[in-house]
């Protein structure tokens, strides 16, 4: 009985219902092939863990090129399974090359666009000009243009985009291949937003840009590194037209900044007493039926002209500092910077106190509070700090770089000659920076006794000034 029923099973699943390349075609064949495509799927899903989860990891490669390596990989083992598991039935592969040219010549009439494709896929995929997280703008196609987006997932036939209103929005890879393509994300280091600001023509604009740029600087998704611009784009008769230059991770966020800034902005700006104007009708901020409360704060202005370099400087060309400036923030005990690291840049103390101590010896040797400066001889000799600095209490400083010092050199010429009249009365200091100089192997002119001449010269090797 037993028997009868193995022979009648083995007879029903053995049953060939048709022979294709010499392979009967029966259950039994047909459950092989779905265990062993099964068995593919499975090994190819635990490469892709094993790829995304461990080894891309632990190698530190990105989110998109993550994705392209594995799904690249993952259509070679694909291919290569189905290969094997076909040989494995007894599938005469000699006859896949005729199955495959008659594809192609179907693909060649009526299948143009998914082969363009599957090209373009592969091309995204190798390329990589375009990786998932990536976020893109379309500039072409009316029904999409100016649609901004998240590439999602890019497969063999087309890529998936998450739009910023939550929606997906399926490209074929062909038009991403094809057409123009804003990528926000491909340099991967920053993206710069553009805020338009008008203001009365009789306004104070060393206030006003004061005002704004010290409020982005609050801003913690800006940059201080490119540091913001305020450019004057138009004179008009009952307005200035500004537009705020800042840079942020990434425009995707670019609508919650944009707002964030122009909230503290224009809260800014009517507690300073400066309106704001609106060029479409022509209204004007009233602040005068309002109390208006000037915040007590320092001005950044008002610091300057007591550092003897700036006490000269006209309202235009303080502007340009505070411009070229940065406000940093100090949390209570950080170090802003060490003995014997390099000085790259001058501080003024807008709020807070900061200690400065000599490591060495363990001793404090000054403590600096709101409206002092330090740090510029360092800057302008292109000489290592002598001591360290640390916050005592939060605080804020209003930082200029030795890029944005040496611009500033550039183009204010006679800078550099108030300097030279200047640093000498530090003669003292002097003496012991340029014996610093010496023990360091990196005086360009010990024979020279003259301090004027020799800070001349120190300017024109740090700076590539000519005089």
């Amino acid at each position: 009985m037993i028997q009868f029923l193995y022979d009648s099973v083995y007879t029903i699943t053995s049953y060939t219902f048709f022979t294709f390349s010499g392979v009967n075609f029966s259950i039994i064949t047909f459950s092989l092939l779905i265990i062993y495509l099964a068995i593919v799927w499975l090994t190819i899903k635990l490469f892709q863990l094993f790829i995304k989860k461990f080894l891309l990891v632990k190698l530190s490669v990105d989110v998109g090129t993550s994705e392209a390596i594995t799904s690249l990989t993952s259509y070679f083992l694909g291919l290569l399974g189905i290969l094997i598991v076909l040989e494995s039935i007894g599938f005469n592969l000699s006859s896949l090359v005729v199955i495959v040219g008659s594809v192609g010549v179907g693909l060649g009439f009526g299948l143009q666009d998914i082969a363009k494709d599957i090209v373009s896929g592969i091309i995204l995929l190798l390329r990589r000009t375009i990786k998932v997280d990536h976020f893109l703008e379309i500039l072409t196609n009316e029904e999409f243009k100016d649609l901004k987006g998240t590439v999602q997932n890019i497969s063999l036939l087309s890529t998936l985009i998450e739009t910023k209103d939550g929606a997906t929005l399926i490209l074929p890879n062909s038009f991403l291949v094809s057409s123009p393509i804003l990528n926000w994300s491909f340099t991967g280091n920053s993206n710069r937003l553009k805020i338009p600001i008008y203001l009365l023509p009789d306004s104070d604009l060393v206030l006003f840009t004061e005002t704004v740029l010290s409020t982005v600087s609050e801003e913690q998704a800006v940059f201080s590194q490119p540091p913001p611009k305020l450019v004057l784009k138009e004179l008009g008769e009952k307005y200035l037209e500004f537009e705020l230059l800042i840079w942020i991770k990434t425009v995707k966020d670019e609508e919650f900044v944009v707002s964030s800034v122009n909230y503290a902005i224009e809260y800014n700006l009517r507690q300073r007493g400066i309106a704001v104007s609106f060029p479409e009708s022509g209204h004007v901020a009233d602040l005068t039926s309002q109390e208006v409360k000037l915040q007590p704060q320092i001005s950044v202005r008002d610091l300057l002209k007591k550092v003897p370099y700036f006490a000269n400087f006209t309202e235009l060309e303080l502007r340009k500092v505070i411009e070229i400036g940065y406000r940093q923030r100090l949390t209570l005990g950080q170090v802003l910077f060490k003995e014997g690291e390099p000085g790259d840049a001058f501080y003024i103390v807008l709020e807070g106190k900061v200690e400065i101590f000599a490591e060495k010896l363990n001793k404090q040797l000054n403590v600096f509070t709101e409206g002092t400066f330090f740090g510029e001889l360092s800057l302008m000799l292109g000489i290592p700090r002598t001591a360290s600095v640390k916050a005592l209490e939060t605080t804020t400083l209003f930082v200029i770089h030795r890029k944005q010092f040496e611009k500033l050199l550039q183009e204010q010429r006679e800078l550099a000659e108030v300097i030279i009249q200047e640093l000498p009365k530090y003669k003292e200091e002097m003496v012991a920076r340029k014996k610093q100089l010496r023990e360091m192997n990196i005086l360009d002119d010990d024979t020279e006794d003259n301090i004027g001449i020799w800070v001349r010269k120190r300017l024109q090797k740090v700076f590539s000034l000519s005089f």
